[in-house]
């Protein structure tokens, strides 16, 4: 479920898929030299996602670990059986094994299939970056099918019908692809969690989610021939949302649909109870200036019937606070989505909502309610994001 992290369409100088190909193969098609026969295959995608930040030690296994400084080539640690090395970020350098090395960036390679880290298996290969603050940011490059068959059973379960789990399966395929083009001049493309898509290497893989990545292998949702940016959501509670109230912008796209299919979720409906001094608190931690509250009032709503301003009376006045920035103080798992109401009682603020997540896209329980009914991928995916189409990228 993407949560938190907000995108924008992008305007482009030239055709979106055209730049795809530059970024992704530039050099067979003839854009760096002359191809020798014919117009190339497309290959996969490799995607570069942040699984871990903040750490201050790594734990690896691996077997014919490689360990190297990317700046300098240097070889920094070379084990030809399995073997476990830790990694921390200490003074200005990385400390491999026990040494000391004065540098910022390693790459860690093995012939194996996987390697693991803190515990958890990953495909392809990893580089550590140190920060300045010493602690270490892992990055997982691997194929996007392979990151797609490890994403499936962290944002529904591959046990859902296939049609649903083969929506999921394009629209991960689709951001990704969106995000690895809008953010090429970054270290990493994504990171794994709800602030983009949610990724746990390998040990949540299993057959269904890798049959239904295979069946819609290279398969993105586009507008107008580009990739579309595909938000997506748990549950919208009977309506998503439109963009034009999370990203600021009015994608032709997300603009919101009526839904009936997502009745069975989990959070359809909703309440919590915080203490009004925890809640002013919460608020004041954000910038606002909150005394004793008196009164919580929705002030205005979208068309969604989702808050999108909040009017809070307290002892030093009243503020205008904005639906989302209201749920990012409180917590985005407490305050479960903005289509609520609120009241005060015994010095609570009580919240009755229905939904979970910012509701903009595809609503995950309604995909699963929609292919229980019988509809396909393919009518699932037009009817949450109207006006696009599927094209084949590879």
């Amino acid at each position: 479920m993407i949560e938190m992290r907000k995108g924008k369409e992008m305007k482009y100088p030239v055709p979106f898929l055209c730049a795809l190909i530059i970024l992704f193969f530039g050099a067979q098609t003839g854009l760096a030299g002359r191809p020798n026969s014919g117009y190339p295959k497309v290959t996969v995608p490799v995607i570069r996602v942040a699984i871990l930040k903040g750490l201050r030690s790594l734990d690896i296994h691996g077997r014919d670990l490689s360990i190297r400084d990317i700046r300098s080539f240097q070889n920094l640690y070379e084990s030809r059986t399995p073997s476990r090395v830790i990694l921390k970020g200490e003074g200005n350098g990385i400390r491999v094994a026990g040494v000391l090395h004065k540098i910022s960036l390693v790459s860690v390679t093995t012939t194996s299939p996987v390697l693991m880290i803190n515990g958890k298996t990953y495909r392809g290969k990893l580089e550590i970056a140190r920060e300045q603050d010493n602690t270490l940011t892992i990055i997982n490059e691997l194929d996007i099918e392979k990151y797609l068959i490890g994403l499936i059973n962290h944002e529904i379960s591959s046990a859902w019908n296939l049609e649903a789990v083969k929506a999921q399966a394009i629209v991960a395929r689709t951001y990704a692809i969106f995000q690895k083009y809008k953010r090429q001049e970054d270290f990493y493309d994504m990171v794994s969690s709800v602030l983009d898509q949610v990724y746990g290497g390998t040990l949540s893989e299993d057959e269904r989610a890798r049959q239904a990545v295979n069946d819609t292998r290279g398969l993105i949702l586009t507008y107008k021939g580009n990739p579309i940016l595909a938000l997506y959501h748990s549950s919208c509670g009977g309506r998503t949302e439109s963009s034009k109230y999370f990203t600021g912008e009015d994608l032709p796209y997300l603009r919101g649909v009526s839904c009936q299919f997502c009745s069975n979720a989990p959070n359809y409906f909703w309440i919590y109870n915080i203490p009004l001094d925890k809640l002013a608190k919460a608020i004041a931690s954000d910038g606002y200036r909150v005394g004793n509250i008196i009164a919580i009032n929705v002030k205005k709503r979208t068309p969604s019937h989702r808050a999108y301003e909040i009017s809070i009376v307290s002892d030093t006045g009243t503020i205008t606070i904005q639906g989302e920035k209201m749920r990012k103080a409180v917590g985005y798992d407490r305050l479960k989505s903005l289509n609520f109401n609120v009241s005060i009682k015994n010095n609570e603020a009580v919240f009755m909502g229905s939904g979970a997540g910012h509701g903009v896209g595809l609503c995950q329980w309604g995909i699963k309610g929609m292919a229980d009914k019988g509809y396909t991928y393919k009518q699932i995916l037009n009817y949450y994001y109207p006006g696009t189409n599927l094209k084949k990228l590879y």
